[in-house]
């Protein structure tokens, strides 16, 4: 495992600038943008001037893992929107999906690609399955995993029927998933991961681990964001920390899933960052105390920065 970069315990951890025209008073904006194309529909963010550094994904989430859940990041709040809606949809679409078994006797088993701290793997273990579930948990991060098992502890100790693994996966290295996960999984959701893995990789893991039939929620940074921001902190010492990150259009996402023989579950929905989430107010169905995202968010308002889709395997 990477070693973790020395940084500032009150490190504004968030997404940082790429362009002059984004520019504001936020610690983490550069004042710079580039881009190195890495084929047709898949792009990397290119470097910034020194000092800003590229490091593991691994070690940034290392390191962002104490803060990441209240750092006021607007990704995860448009996140938590959305989801509101969504993945109720798609627990119920996983509860009744042919692929899973006809015996409701019998443990649904959903996988959390990219789970991160928990954040939504405490919310698929806390929603209305009526039956028995298995929830597994799968990132890169150590540090991360340790925050999400805290979290799941607390979230099962009171429930029958679900159950609960976590397990450290390099996901951007799993091109060839181990047997015992082939066509394994009823359900799957992917919240805010896409960005860091290589796309064909990513719709190929889906493809290999989940049961014919069975359903996936993915959502991601839209690329009206991803061309002038991505995932970053500052160290200590000022020096901006970054890790690979993707640029991937709604077109060139669903195209990708197509290939991988995923299709399309009503139509992709896209979001903008809403006033009342820096304000104070309830958004879709979520209460946002001021504050709790915070102001380095506001050039982002009126802007689409978020997409997400429910697919399908054939």
């Amino acid at each position: 495992m990477s070693q973790p970069l020395s940084v500032s315990q009150t490190f504004d951890a968030s997404l940082v600038d790429l362009q002059k025209s984004f520019s504001s008073t936020d610690t983490n904006t550069s004042g710079a943008s580039a881009k190195e194309n890495l084929t047709p529909t898949m792009h990397q963010v290119g470097r910034s001037p020194s000092p800003y550094s590229s490091v593991s994904t691994e070690t940034l989430y290392n390191q962002w893992a104490t803060t990441y859940d209240h750092d006021g990041n607007v990704m995860q709040a448009i996140d938590d929107t959305q989801l509101h809606e969504l993945l109720p949809a798609f627990v119920q679409l996983a509860s009744q999906t042919s692929a899973a078994s006809n015996d409701r006797s019998q443990s649904l088993k959903i996988l959390d690609l990219g789970c991160g701290t928990g954040r939504n793997t405490v919310k698929l273990l806390q929603s209305s399955w009526h039956r028995p579930v298995d929830i597994s948990g799968w990132d890169g991060s150590q540090a991360m995993l340790e925050v999400a098992r805290a979290k799941c502890e607390a979230a099962v100790a009171n429930r029958q029927n679900v159950g609960i693994e976590l397990e450290q996966v390099d996901i951007s290295r799993l091109e060839n998933v181990p047997a015992r996960f082939a066509n394994h999984f009823d359900g799957l959701i992917s919240t805010l991961v896409l960005e860091h893995i290589p796309i064909e990789i990513f719709f190929g893991i889906l493809a290999k681990v989940l049961k014919p039939g069975a359903y996936a929620l993915v959502t991601n940074m839209h690329e009206n964001m991803g061309k002038l921001s991505r995932a970053g902190y500052k160290t200590a010492s000022g020096e901006r920390v970054k890790a690979t990150s993707y640029i991937y259009s709604v077109p060139e996402t669903l195209e990708a899933a197509a290939r991988a023989g995923l299709s399309v579950v009503g139509d992709p929905k896209e979001a903008a960052v809403d006033e009342q989430m820096i304000d104070g107010g309830t958004v879709r169905g979520v209460k946002f105390e001021k504050g709790q995202v915070t102001e380095r968010a506001r050039k982002w308002v009126g802007t689409t920065i978020w997409y997400g889709l429910l697919l399908q395997k054939k």
